[in-house]
């Protein structure tokens, strides 16, 4: 007899804790004389953490990875969700987001696995920083206002330490 996983109650608000992580991984560096590029290590971390967290409590099932499998297995979850009456839009925009990350997942590895300062490493950090994790964030909030409010305030002071990471990084 196989073991289902279990099936989670919520998201786990400690999980926003990456982002402070982060921002102190980046705050240290910027002290350094010149400042090494810092690993998105743990807002990598954050985000597939939060992505299986969600897919568990909110469609009841699980993904496997960031592959085009688990891709295609999201698509079939939003496309049902988009003919529900009412549509969940909170969850159908997070299903996005996955799907959005499962595209840029494969730099994402190969900046984590060999961090350095060539160009598709600064693509994935621009990606990330500016674009994709501002609008996740705003994409959770929404979801945790309808869904979990007991993750509002941690997405909060994650947009927050995120905001300073970017800060101490030279972004405007």
């Amino acid at each position: 007899m196989s073991k289902r996983p279990s099936l989670l109650a919520e998201i786990e608000p400690a999980l926003f804790n990456y982002f402070a992580d982060y921002a102190h991984e980046v705050r240290e560096a910027s002290k350094k004389k010149p400042p090494p590029q810092v690993p998105l290590g743990p807002l990598t971390v954050f985000i597939e953490n939060f992505f299986g967290q969600f897919f568990r409590v909110a469609l009841k099932t699980t993904i496997s990875g960031f592959g085009s499998a688990a891709r295609e297995k999201a698509v079939r979850a939003r496309l049902k969700l988009e003919a529900d009456s009412p549509k969940p839009e909170e969850t159908i925009l997070l299903i996005s987001s996955y799907e959005t990350y499962c595209g840029i997942h494969p730099d994402v590895e190969q900046e984590r696995s060999v961090p350095d300062e060539d160009e598709t490493a600064m693509e994935v950090q621009v990606t990330l920083l500016e674009s994709f994790l501002p609008e996740l964030l705003d994409r959770i909030e929404a979801w945790a206002d309808a869904s979990q409010e007991s993750l509002v305030e941690p997405v909060q002071a994650a947009r927050e330490h995120l905001e300073a990471a970017k800060a101490d990084l030279g972004y405007e």
